[in-house]
């Protein structure tokens, strides 16, 4: 049969099973229900979740398009705030990232810089301070402070919006630190109540019929439940995606080291008045530490290679950084599988979350692949027997958008000049560069990073995430990029000034983020 007779016979499905809650299974759930049975019901879902398998979450920190998925479910954000814990994000503040810098540390916001005077600010800030030859190491020169707004107002510990702004708006694009744990938990109150049914149990196994597909899955108790379309939220277990031997996956381990992570929570007083609106990324000798404020407590986590440091020498690095003593803290400890599936839609089954891949948690992505992954999915009519073509698109769509995020975070390290660890020598010296990182490297060299240097592709961080990073490090180009070789330094002076000029005059009338969140107490 021709692929358009196979769109003509497709089945719209009448049972979408999804295994597995946390944040990968409710968010799926209440994504697809908001979208297909929000006017009317078109298929059933039903979310099997297991008592024996505890959630991975952690506590979590998003970036900005979160906001926009919350809104999607017709959500108040106020409630999912109060419901989890939540607080608010401008971006992510990295600490010693460099190696034998002073003052090592940039913000990496989500404000997407603007063009100034006809021209973009990254440009006339690479004609001050760009090249290599211009070595000031002050705020003034610090390309985060002075082409956003947004990062000023994160080290002054200003909240992202007021009382004053709508739900999901503010001074500056935002994200969140949640407790990820009750968040789920609070999307699994409005799935019931929207309908979703909800099964409590274990699944033992995927039962596949003639053509491979999943016809049903049987519960540890031997309850057989039976689904047109599955969708996969088992985390790194990955049940049905493995029942199906999608054995197909592609391995991240030799550019990225840090496959381990020990966690811990510290309770907040109740009057704490510093909260911090932005996540912190402090290097250490094998890998990372990330700081959260949530509402009530902290939350951080060592991230790092087991080749390098064990889980014993991971817990006294992270109780050193809390300044607390190791007795005095309760570690988790967590195995990462980073990678990704080469076949993320197989079959008729989805992975979503952890069983579609993993990579390191350094620029808050977890829960954006959910999103993305839902949102994709809803476009590509996932039906019984949906054509090859439609389901070849959308790995090819995801598969990409990962493989992006993941140079993106080997930039991270390949900047770093730290050589102080067998850790970072690795990095250094060993851990490979894909080709289209070894070349925008090359080619950043001589010109600012822009758009069209990412023509064509699929990328979830634009050429301004990428300067944040660059610059942040360090890098310096070989000469006035010849992007920025045109205008004077005069007018770029001017413009750099505009911007500072337009911060001190709206900073004093910003709340702090303690300060916004004391609002919903004091009224």
């Amino acid at each position: 049969m021709t692929i358009l007779g196979d769109i003509m016979s497709s089945k719209a499905i009448k049972n979408l099973v999804i295994v597995g809650g946390g944040s990968a299974g409710w968010m799926s759930a209440t994504y697809l229900n908001q979208i297909f049975n929000n006017k009317e019901d078109q298929f059933q879902i039903t979310l099997i979740e297991s008592p024996d398998v505890e959630s991975i979450g952690v506590g979590e920190a998003t970036i900005h398009s979160m906001r926009f998925f919350i809104a999607s479910l017709g959500l108040s954000e106020n409630e999912v705030m109060q419901k989890s814990n939540a607080t608010l994000k401008h971006g992510i503040l990295f600490k010693n990232w460099q190696g034998n810098v002073e003052n090592d540390e940039y913000y990496h916001p989500f404000e997407q810089p603007k063009y100034n005077d006809g021209i973009h600010i990254h440009n006339h800030w690479a004609k001050i301070h760009g090249t290599k030859n211009q070595d000031a190491n002050d705020d003034r020169s610090r390309f985060d402070f002075s082409v956003s707004p947004q990062a000023q107002f994160a080290n002054n510990l200003k909240s992202p919006k007021s009382k004053t702004n709508k739900e999901f708006e503010g001074y500056f694009p935002y994200g969140y630190h949640l407790d990820a744990i009750k968040f789920s938990s609070y999307l699994r109150d409005v799935a019931i109540e929207r309908g979703i049914r909800r099964v409590e149990g274990h699944v033992a196994k995927a039962n596949l019929n003639d053509n491979g597909n999943i016809a049903s899955v049987t519960l540890n108790c031997g309850r057989l439940i039976e689904g047109d379309f599955f969708i996969d939220c088992t985390g790194f277990r990955s049940i049905l995606m493995n029942a199906l031997n999608d054995e197909d996956y592609i391995d991240y381990s030799d550019s990225l080291l840090c496959d381990r992570a020990v966690t811990c929570q510290i309770p907040f007083e109740d009057n704490k008045e510093n909260h911090r609106p932005y996540t912190t990324s402090t290097a250490q000798e094998s890998g990372w530490i990330w700081d959260i404020d949530l509402k009530n407590r902290s939350g951080s986590g060592y991230v790092y290679s087991s080749k390098f440091c064990s889980k014993e020498e991971a817990e006294i690095t992270l109780s050193k950084h809390l300044q607390s003593n190791i007795e005095d803290l309760k570690f988790k400890h967590l195995k990462m599988k980073i990678g990704r599936r080469e076949k993320i839609w197989h079959k008729n089954c989805v992975a979503i979350g952890l069983s579609a891949g993993f990579i390191e948690p350094l620029e808050s992505t977890g829960l954006y692949f959910i999103d993305m992954s839902l949102r994709f999915l809803s476009e590509y009519n996932f039906t019984t027997n949906t054509n090859e073509a439609v389901i070849n698109k959308y790995n090819d769509i995801i598969g990409k958008l990962v493989d992006q995020t993941k140079d993106f975070i080997v930039l991270h390290y390949a900047l770093s000049n730290r050589e102080d660890s067998p850790f970072w020598k690795t990095y250094k010296y060993d851990v490979p560069l894909s080709d289209e990182l070894k070349n925008n490297l090359a080619l950043w060299k001589s010109k600012v990073p822009t758009s069209s240097d990412f023509a064509g592709q699929i990328t979830q961080f634009t050429s301004a995430n990428y300067t944040y990073i660059l610059y942040g490090m360090g890098f310096k180009h070989e000469d006035i990029p010849c992007n920025s070789s045109y205008f004077s330094k005069e007018r770029s002076q001017n413009n750099l000034d505009h911007i500072q000029q337009r911060c001190d005059r709206v900073m004093e009338s910003i709340p702090t983020l303690s300060e916004y969140l004391s609002w919903d107490k004091n009224g």
